[in-house]
């Protein structure tokens, strides 16, 4: 068991998550505590990343290599689309 001492305004927007949510003080520390361990351990990924990842199941270098190409490949493709639509509402 861990004891931590927690800044009086920390410590009152704790109680308004938690409320906020339904839980406990103690389920919310844990949940940030977990999330931030793991962030830094590199055992998980951020929440919200798993959108534009996806779920990895290996595959070998070679696939990672051809996702990070591919999903370059569609970044240029997004910005070079951006650019058109950019140019065709500029006044000539």
């Amino acid at each position: 068991m861990k004891s931590v001492r927690l800044e009086p305004d920390l410590e009152e927007r704790l109680k308004r998550a938690a409320t906020k949510i339904g839980s406990t003080e103690s389920e919310v520390i844990r949940s940030a505590v977990g999330e931030r361990v793991d962030a830094i351990l590199g055992e998980r990924l951020p929440e919200g990343w798993t959108a534009f990842v996806g779920k990895l199941h290996g595959g070998g270098e070679k696939r990672a290599r051809d996702a990070h190409q591919r999903f370059a490949e569609l970044l240029h493709e997004r910005e070079d689309a951006r650019r058109k639509r950019k140019a065709t509402r500029q006044p000539s």
